[in-house]
């Protein structure tokens, strides 16, 4: 979203271990192909699977954080950068669909078509709804003191992480809604996936840029075994008292406060780590958002139903390759894509200028 000449390649490293986790999630889970519908219960292959969940479930809370984290220096937004994200939704998707139609009748029809624009994209509009607002949530960072900042996320995170996800809880252990309880919605905190939770997570982001205090890395390593160890065995042990789909589980929710400080942990370790300048991790961090807009087309190809019955050995090998080869294989998708429309782009920029700027404090710039 930024200009990634001021990129910082530890950040950047994470943001491409962030979109290869998200691979391993829908790998996990990803319908009646997903590997959790695929596994044998109580096997040691399903403990691998959650392990891998507990740890890759902060994935999309760390993508927010690092925005909020970047761009929090700045009040003023390019309406063209959310227009080209939005640009490379639709282009990326409709060539999905047309290969998929060429090989399956089902996708050869107006329903088929609307599936590839649905579902797993919930994130892209949110994300750009989130680029919009973001500058009048910097402003409010620097009209408030330090304390103020501090208030702000403790009250925040209280009203809508802790008690939305108790709320989340006893409607999953009592079967009942409990609609119009909760802080974020009528039908509850709908397992993080709202503008709500990706506000929370870019304040977040805006005040770990902020924070002078650093942390040793041993002891963030600690909280974060032991994190991942609770959200893991929450998980599992929810499959079997209540003999529910593993995924189920309100621990994998976005609004957990358990996946929040997840995501918070793994930031700050990445941030403590000292490298250079590395333009590898840089460019090859330019295809994250990519990633996650054509992941779920690649998974279908790596025959996760028939790894997830296998060699556990295997299996853990078979999940990190799967993402560090999509992540490949996106990542050239992206460059031919980009060579393709950064010519459409620039002229577009060279042609717009006029009510494409604005500043939160002094709205367009004409």
């Amino acid at each position: 979203m930024a200009n990634r000449k001021n990129r910082e390649s530890n950040i950047e490293l994470l943001r491409i271990l962030a979109a290869m986790a998200v691979v391993i999630m829908h790998y996990n889970g990803r319908g009646s192909l997903g590997g959790f519908a695929n596994v044998a219960g109580g096997s040691f292959n399903e403990i691998i699977l959650t392990f891998f969940e507990a740890v890759t479930i902060c994935a999309v809370n760390l993508f927010v954080i690092i925005s909020g984290y970047f761009m929090r220096s700045s009040q003023k937004r390019d309406l063209l950068k959310p227009l080209e994200l939005f640009c490379r939704y639709l282009i990326f998707e409709l060539a999905a669909f047309i290969i998929g139609a060429a090989f399956k009748s089902e996708y050869r029809s107006f329903d088929g078509f609307l599936s590839f624009f649905t579902g797993y994209y919930w994130f892209v509009f949110i994300y750009i709804a989130l680029y919009i607002i973001s500058p009048y949530l910097n402003l409010v960072f620097d009209t408030i003191t330090p304390k103020g900042r501090k208030t702000m996320l403790l009250l925040s995170l209280a009203t809508f992480s802790v008690y939305p996800f108790i709320i989340d809880i006893l409607a999953y252990r009592t079967g009942r809604t409990f609609a119009g309880t909760s802080t974020i919605g009528l039908e509850g905190a709908q397992s993080g996936y709202t503008i709500v939770t990706f506000v929370l997570m870019y304040l977040l982001g805006c005040y770990l840029r902020d924070m002078d205090r650093e942390y040793k890395t041993g002891n963030l390593i600690c909280f974060l075994a032991a994190d991942i160890a609770a959200i893991g065995t929450w998980m599992y042990v929810d499959k079997l008292l209540t003999g529910s789909f593993i995924m189920d589980s309100a621990s994998i929710n976005y609004e957990n406060p358990m996946v929040i400080f997840e995501a918070v942990l793994v930031f700050l370790i990445f941030r403590n780590i000292k490298m250079k300048n590395v333009k590898a991790i840089n460019e090859l961090a330019g295809a994250s958002f990519s990633v996650y807009l054509l992941h779920i087309y690649f998974l279908s190809f790596f025959n996760t139903a028939e790894s997830v019955k296998g060699n556990p050995v295997f299996l853990v090998l078979h999940i990190l390759g799967s993402a560090v080869i999509i992540y490949i294989l996106v990542y050239i998708i992206n460059k031919v894509y980009e060579l393709i429309t950064v010519p459409v782009f620039k002229a577009v920029d060279h042609k717009w200028k006029k009510n494409r700027f604005f500043d939160a404090k002094d709205g367009f710039q004409n």
